[in-house]
Order: C-alpha cells, then structure tokens, then sequence
C-alpha cells in the first residue's frame, strides 16, 4: 500500500527567504513566515492523526492559489511549507526525491496550497542515454 497524505491550508501563502540575521549575528524570521509555517504545521498534525511519518523517499507536490501576481519564488513558497511539515509527515526535508510546484494567480479564488505527499519517488528519475 503506498503511504498518501493530501491536505488543504487556506491563506495567504508566504514565501520563506534565505535566513536574515540582525547586526548582533542572531538569526530572524519574518513573524509573518512563522504564522504561515504554524498554520500548515496544524494542517498536517490534523492529516496525521492516525497516520505514522512517513520514513525513506518521499515525492511533494505543492499546489498554490495566490491572489495577486506580485512576484513570489516557487522555491521560496515551497521552503516554508517543506520546514513546517518536516517531523510531521517525514522526518526531514533531504528525503524529498521528488518535488512538483504549481503555482496559480485566481483573484476571485481563495488563497493556500494544497500538499500532496507520497512515500517514494512520484516519478522515475531522469536517465540520460549516453
């Protein structure tokens, strides 16, 4: 049986930046990160309840439904969701062999990210004939 864990986290998605530090060398999050980071922490515990974290490879598939076109990375949308379920769905964010962004502008929709993720490799990795 394949271990598949798919939940929904309503609003706003927040990119998640290289980590910033302040003058004295200590390291800071933006407040706003960390609330988006809390909230799908909460999803997955809520999609885990039953469920045992799911150990080895795993493929991620990270759909988002953004409001506005301002300008947001894949890769940093995805670091924040990836930091929050580590430890919940799977154990650390290394054993993500396989890692699919969609990223959609919709207005009139509401805003979040739907999270699939499976234990193995969702797709055969790339071989290059020789």
């Amino acid at each position: 049986m394949t271990d598949l864990i798919i939940f929904l986290v309503d609003g706003n998605p927040v990119p998640k930046q290289s980590t910033r530090f302040d003058g004295r060398g200590h390291a800071h999050t933006d407040p706003r990160v960390k609330a988006w980071q809390d909230i799908v922490s909460l999803r997955a515990k809520e999609a885990m309840q039953t469920r045992e974290i799911i150990k080895g490879q795993v493929a991620v598939r990270l759909v988002f439904v953004l409001k506005t076109h301002r300008p947001m990375d894949c890769d940093n949308l995805s670091k924040g969701v990836l930091d929050a379920i580590k430890n919940i769905v799977f154990e650390d964010d290394s054993e993500v062999f396989n890692l699919h962004i969609v990223k959609h502008v919709m207005p009139k929709a509401n805003p979040g990210v739907m999270v699939e993720v499976r234990a193995g490799e969702l797709l055969p990795p790339f071989v290059r004939e020789k």
